[in-house]
């Protein structure tokens, strides 16, 4: 059974402006991750849009954690209409029908902080009886660049003034009235019917300067090609993962899927011209540097989908001949390919521009791979700008000093354009 949509809100910060047509917050399971700081969702609990593609976000707010998890919350129902003074489009031209405004919310609630440890996830208040242990998700002993180790926070609660008090208030309320209420076909109902074209359709009608966030580009309706990419020419492309710990599982009652989309540069020839073949060599090498033992060095192997040397110009396999319909990368090439070339390969982190989109889904036992029409949410994140190794440092070095000097966490961003860590990653 589904509870209803009021009852999801809770007690963290507003949601940004994507996520109020597609659902509230809800806990969120794992994909790949760079060392030093976020990717889409690795502990996520916020649906998250990003800014303009500069990057910028402007607003203090407090969602996410720049450790690499990230928690958040709804206000209010976020399927609130909007009101007239808000200044709102919420009515058709005719002046008869309102029209829901996904951004009502984000303007309404702008500045506005509730939950200013929203980045305590409810796992974090488990009652571990010395037996369950969700902590080891996220703290853990990490590797360089990422200098955060805190598995000592397994077996401790190392949490301020603030966060010693459970504000995920919703977690306690009782619906089995209204889920006693619910049919299955109410249910069944409610998880097919699109909530993602109207969101597009809603967006659109905002100038710029009104909305100044992520716009949802991906028609998925058109699907995606053998190979994972988007057809709609979008260059989104689709990814398997390894499933990690998280509530994003079918038998929790949700699934999902991610994209990942590099810059226009990475999906170049050298001259400029768009290139699928560069584009799949750059994300193999991509893979390679996240997901590779960081310490594996020059000899370590990673398999790829078939790639064409020849093209790229680059002795991927280092058999020192090039050829095409390599499928092994040995080590990593000081650069990416393409018009990518000059910019350099990091182990453990993505380059600058990197865009990640992730829809949380609704289970539908008879869909295609049971994913429902519905969104629960649509995550976006990007990373807007990258550091190099001593910034990263010095990001771990000064979360660590505010921690130990009570200083709660703070965040540039607003509900229209998502926030921004100190990491680079914008939400």
């Amino acid at each position: 059974m589904l509870p209803s949509r009021a009852h999801l809100s809770s007690a963290g910060v507003t949601l940004p402006a994507v996520a109020a047509l597609l659902g509230v917050a809800c806990t969120g399971g794992g994909v790949a991750t760079d060392s030093h700081g976020s990717a889409t969702s690795s502990t996520s609990v916020t649906s998250a849009s990003a800014g303009t593609d500069t990057g910028e976000a402007t607003e203090a707010a407090t969602t996410t954690s720049t450790s690499g998890a990230s928690s958040g919350g709804s206000t209010a129902d976020t399927e609130t209409e909007s009101e007239s003074e808000t200044g709102a489009r919420d009515t058709e031209d005719t002046g008869s029908e309102p029209l829901y405004d996904p951004l009502a919310q984000a303007r309404e609630t702008r500045g506005t902080v509730k939950n200013r440890e929203a980045v305590i996830p409810p796992q974090c208040y488990t009652k571990t009886e010395a037996h369950y242990n969700p902590c080891w998700t996220c703290h853990t002993v990490s590797t360089l660049p990422n200098s955060m180790s805190d598995v000592g926070l397994q077996t401790e609660y190392s949490f301020s003034d603030v966060g010693l008090t459970n504000a995920w208030t919703n977690l306690f309320e009782d619906h089995a009235a209204e889920l006693a209420a619910l049919s299955d076909e109410d249910v069944l109902a409610y998880i097919r019917t699109d909530n993602y074209g109207p969101l597009v359709a809603s967006l659109a009608r905002f100038a710029v300067d009104e909305y100044p966030g992520y716009r949802p580009d991906l028609d998925f309706t058109a699907g995606f090609d053998e190979r994972g990419f988007a057809s709609d020419g979008s260059e989104w492309r689709a990814f398997r993962y390894k499933p990690f710990l998280g509530t994003f599982w079918p038998t929790n009652g949700n699934t999902d899927d991610v994209m990942i989309r590099l810059p226009a540069k990475f999906r170049q020839l050298a001259g400029g011209r768009d290139s699928r073949d560069v584009y799949r060599v750059n994300l193999a090498i991509l893979e390679a540097a996240i997901a590779g033992d960081p310490a594996g060095g020059d000899a370590q192997e990673w398999p790829t989908e078939p790639l064409d040397e020849t093209l790229v110009g680059v002795d991927l396999n280092a058999d020192g001949e090039l050829t095409s319909g390599v499928t092994t990368l040995v080590g990593l090439p000081a650069s990416y390919v393409g018009s990518a070339s000059d910019w350099p390969v990091r182990r453990g982190v993505y380059p600058e521009g990197t865009e990640f989109l992730h829809s949380v889904r609704y289970v539908d036992p008879d869909a295609p791979a049971m994913i429902a029409a519905r969104m629960k949410e649509l995550r976006y994140s990007k990373k807007a700008k990258e550091l190099d190794n001593w910034a990263i440092f010095q990001a771990y070095e000064a979360e660590f000093n505010k921690k130990e000097d009570g200083v709660l966490p703070l965040f540039t961003g607003s509900p229209l354009v998502g926030l921004r860590n100190d990491f680079g990653w914008q939400l």
